[in-house]
């Protein structure tokens, strides 16, 4: 069986490879593979994109958390559904006091606009 040895040159826009059979010392496959450069324009996308995701993820996260936390203290059960109109709700609960459903969806909405709010 031959012994191969994969080299590797890697860089910033490339990628060179060479192959080399160790007992006959020849070349066996040797290349390079070129990518296109990458501009700030580009990076600036990806910075975006992946920024939106994991304010998305956080928001999601943060929601769910106060859910299961509700839910352990009883306010909520499983079959919850948030109400319309929950800012009318949230001035009710300035002067009245809010059935469970009613608080958690004030609540909920409280967290959701949380990640905005800096």
């Amino acid at each position: 069986m031959n012994k191969l040895v994969l080299g590797l040159d890697i860089g910033i826009t490339s990628v060179g490879y060479g192959v080399i059979d160790m007992e006959s010392n020849d070349f066996v496959d040797y290349g390079v593979r070129l990518f296109k450069e990458g501009t700030a324009e580009d990076n600036e996308k990806r910075r975006t994109a992946r920024s939106r995701r994991r304010l998305l993820s956080r928001r999601h996260t943060r929601i769910e958390d106060m859910k299961k936390l509700l839910k352990q203290y009883g306010i909520i059960d499983e079959d919850y559904r948030p109400l319309p109109h929950v800012y009318e709700l949230r001035m009710k609960g300035l002067t009245q006091k809010l059935s469970n459903d009613e608080l958690a969806s004030a609540i909920l909405v409280l967290c959701q606009d949380f990640g905005l709010i800096k």
